[in-house]
């Protein structure tokens, strides 16, 4: 089963950002994949598992990552998921209308509710990913109704779950590379790897070996000119409280795949699931193996953040903003160390402006 990768913006990765040449490895995101060779998901208790769409320019709605609902009207998903690049911290909100959709098929969904504001956790360097800590939550405009948030892990997997099965759910590519094989809940079983280290280790027996797979399956050229960034990929390490990396039973998979972006792994606790991590990156897969993937655990500032989401000060104010009678009022941007409402008083008045289906509030 492949996890999905995100459609917004394609497979961000820095091969094709010349900035992500610092201390970061190369990190191929899995935004566009779906879970491969996984198993349908359309059981009850995983509906708050949900698929993130945005809307383009012509209207048209693009499947893009996967979210969990843990609250009524707040989605957990991947910060990769919310912003544009590590470099330009662009968010997807200032420019794109984003939906969160409820049902196992996201063609046909039961609900789809407007996604209002974004925050994304505040570690931004010293991990594996070159999105820092890959954790984000988007606030939806209205509560999704007949669906039960799951719950988030209170900290980050120990060396005690290495060796654990989990599950993981998301909407991403069913088949390696067809881009139409998504929007299709489902889910697989992955085993917990890693918890700090270097995550490459747990895949190839030693660096030469990664490097002939990488010439079996890199243009040579292509692998001519990243053989540096194939160096950092393999001595990073995951930085330990902030990621871990679960990896699949077989060659064969199932694994994660371009669309499962911001997709759970799950864990069974008692009765019920609970969230250890979200779907940040992987190495694609060939037609003749999968690969592992990384995932953004929930440490300190994941556990700010949420405490902040629980009572959220901008409370269905919108990033984009709204008129209150002769006031601009806007929640703050997903970057903005303080969550908060940003009001400016009109000498004439308000306006609700229309740009490309984004409704912004300005004074006349």
């Amino acid at each position: 089963m492949r996890l999905p990768s995100f459609v917004l913006s394609g497979l961000v990765t820095c091969l094709a950002l010349p900035a992500c040449s610092s201390s970061a490895p190369v990190f191929e995101s899995e935004s566009e994949s779906a879970i491969i060779n996984g198993d349908d998901a359309d059981e009850a208790e995983l509906d708050a598992v949900g698929q993130l769409m945005m809307e383009d320019t012509e209207g048209t709605l693009q499947f893009t990552c996967t979210g969990t609902l843990i609250g009524p009207s707040t989605v957990l998903t991947a910060k990769h998921c919310v912003i544009d690049s590590p470099m330009n911290n662009r968010v997807n909100l200032d420019y794109t209308p984003m939906y969160f959709a409820v049902g196992h098929d996201a063609h046909a969904p039961r609900q789809r509710v407007r996604v209002s504001s974004a925050m994304v956790s505040a570690l931004r360097d010293g991990t594996y990913s070159p999105w820092g800590n890959d954790v984000a939550i988007y606030q939806l405009a209205e509560p999704v109704a007949g669906v039960r948030p799951l719950s988030v892990a209170a900290r980050a997997p120990s060396t005690a779950h290495v060796g654990e099965l989990w599950t993981a759910v998301g909407y991403g590519r069913q088949i390696a590379n067809d881009r139409e094989s998504v929007g299709q809940r489902r889910k697989a079983q992955l085993i917990v790897k890693a918890t700090s280290g270097q995550p490459l280790t747990h895949e190839f027996e030693s660096k030469d070996a990664y490097f002939d797979w990488l010439r079996s399956t890199r243009d040579p050229d292509i692998f001519e000119s990243n053989q540096e960034t194939y160096e950092r990929n393999w001595e990073t390490a995951m930085l330990v409280g902030h990621e871990f990396y679960a990896g699949v039973q077989l060659e064969s998979g199932p694994c994660t795949a371009r669309g499962d972006s911001g997709g759970p792994i799950l864990r069974r606790e008692g009765s019920h699931w609970t969230i250890y991590g979200v779907v940040s990156g992987g190495h694609p897969a060939t037609p003749s193996r999968c690969f592992g993937t990384y995932y953004a655990a929930f440490g300190e500032p994941v556990q700010d953040m949420l405490r902040t989401a629980a009572n959220d000060p901008c409370n269905g104010v919108p990033l984009t903003g709204r008129c209150r009678g002769n006031v601009a009022e806007s929640c703050s941007t997903p970057l903005d160390p303080q969550r908060r409402v940003v009001r400016e008083e009109c000498t004439t008045g308000c306006t609700e402006l229309s740009e490309y289906r984004i409704f912004r509030a300005t004074c006349d």
